[in-house]
């Protein structure tokens, strides 16, 4: 007993598909970043020394390779003739690998600015409220509040807010998938049922025997 093929295939191609989709996301975001970078240190004379694009080249490509990997878990998927647990392994981990070099993407940011005396207080703060108030996924970022923006803390923020959706739905799909493959209750307790019955026909019956 379990579910159907057709239904476990069903939630892996849609799977498949978020993998693609939020890897092409986090490419596209990245490529922004590194655009934004570029203007960032145009804007404030950095053209050779100490350029915000040479200091996050590293974290960059980090974040690329991790998008790249997120594709690969898909064309696996793709060409699996058995899906298992292991797919469900290998797209959580390479989503929670982006995951983590996104973060660490906005953790140099911060570094960068501590190291070329950027302010923590009030200018931050500013910054903050211009990148919250802007629509997530807006399409076209505001060129208004970038060529206001001070900090590669409040550049990454802003990128990452107008040109990445996130991991919620692919996250969701990956639990979604993992359950296709279990079966559910009512299926285990027929399972259960089914065993005592066969186990209790091919035992033989005793009988009293009264002496």
């Amino acid at each position: 007993m379990g579910k159907s093929n057709t239904s476990i295939a069903a939630e892996f191609f849609k799977l498949e598909l978020l993998l693609i989709e939020t890897a092409d996301d986090a490419a596209k975001s990245v490529k922004a970043l590194k655009t934004n970078f570029a203007a960032y240190d145009s804007r404030h004379g950095l053209h050779f020394v100490n350029t915000s694009k040479s200091f996050m080249r590293g974290n960059i490509r980090t974040a690329k390779d991790a998008a790249a990997e997120l594709r690969l878990v898909a064309d696996q998927i793709a060409k699996s003739k058995f899906l298992t647990d292991w797919e469900i392994a290998a797209a959580r981990n390479k989503m929670n690998a982006t995951a983590d070099a996104i973060k660490e993407l906005k953790k140099q940011a911060r570094i960068y600015d501590e190291m070329n005396g950027k302010p923590k207080g009030i200018t931050r703060i500013i910054e903050s409220v211009l990148v919250g108030k802007l629509d997530k996924k807006k399409g076209n970022q505001d060129d208004g509040v970038i060529a206001t923006i001070d900090t590669v803390d409040a550049v990454v923020k802003l990128t990452l807010r107008t040109t990445f959706s996130g991991f919620h739905a692919l996250k969701r799909q990956i639990s979604v998938a993992e359950k296709s493959l279990s079966p559910s209750l009512v299926e285990r307790a027929k399972d259960v049922m089914e065993d005592v019955v066969i186990k209790f026909k091919g035992t033989p019956a005793t009988r009293s025997v009264s002496i």
